[in-house]
């Protein structure tokens, strides 16, 4: 006779959720990072039960789902209320997860924000320019991007503060979308910076990425070459804004340089901090 299979909201303490762990004979592969981001949003507490978060038991007591949420209920020291459900099929957990994970981005699109998956992308980025900034005093950085994984709901707080700044960085940049010879990704980190995050003049700044999408005829052509050179050894965004910040720098500053050189030890955080126009 197959078991009932029973659905409770059950109050799980860090203690019942080790103890859940530890009775468990069917450990799935971990994500740390997985686990980081729950433990984040429960600690924040924005973990609530909306009938989708839970824990799932298979008829023999193994967990069938929830076991990186019970791991980041130990650590997050969160007493965290969920659906559990009991009872399911042993083989049921190989159906599970198996549907597309929604995304800010989806939530962006629900609201009628255009390039959803670009401004979602660009708020990554900003985030960790951003705690960059304020680690080093003011110098931005993005070296640690991809490793920056904020869950969907650490992405919800953190758009209203910088949702202006990012659709018009977005609109903005659809001007250089054809003829842009990088990153498109660095192009629109780097319009935010010098527009949204600076406010530098929007003359000063448009005049600087036509040179990089175009070319320069002026004394600082030979700048703008080398720049590109650098785009086509390296197409990841966090080098291309390094290269950006480093020749916009020279071109306010009136710098003569001979070549674009990498930094001893390789690019890292923070970048240099960026110049403002005289």
């Amino acid at each position: 006779m197959t078991p009932t299979i029973t659905y409770i909201s059950e109050a799980l303490t860090p203690e019942l959720a080790q103890k859940y762990l530890d009775k468990n004979k069917l450990n799935r592969v971990i994500r740390p990072y997985h686990v980081k981001q729950l433990a984040d949003d429960m600690r924040a507490d924005n973990f609530p039960e909306n009938g989708e978060n839970g824990v799932t038991f298979d008829w023999n007591g193994n967990i069938a789902g929830g076991q990186h949420t019970l791991m980041a209920i130990v650590d997050s020291g969160k007493t965290v209320t969920l659906r559990v459900t009991r009872g399911v099929a042993p083989d049921a957990r190989y159906t599970m997860n198996d549907s597309l994970k929604q995304r800010f981005a989806d939530d962006l699109h629900a609201a009628g924000v255009g390039r959803s998956s670009d401004s979602e992308a660009l708020l990554r980025k900003v985030i960790v320019w951003e705690r960059v900034a304020r680690e080093y005093k003011g110098a931005g950085g993005l070296m640690g991007w991809r490793g920056n994984k904020p869950s969907r709901a650490q992405l919800a707080t953190e758009w209203p503060t910088y949702a202006a700044g990012i659709v018009n960085a977005s609109q903005a940049a659809q001007q250089w979308h054809t003829v842009w010879p990088g990153n498109r990704g660095a192009m629109v980190m780097m319009l935010w910076v010098l527009r949204e995050k600076f406010g530098f003049p929007e003359d000063v700044v448009n005049d600087f990425f036509s040179r990089v999408s175009y070319g320069s005829q002026d004394t600082d052509a030979v700048l703008f070459q080398r720049l590109r050179a650098k785009f086509s050894k390296d197409d990841s965004a966090p080098a291309q804004v390094f290269w950006l910040v480093r020749v916009w720098n020279a071109w306010i500053g009136d710098e003569a340089l001979t070549k674009l050189q990498e930094p001893k030890g390789g690019i890292t955080d923070p970048y240099p901090k960026v110049r403002r126009p005289r």
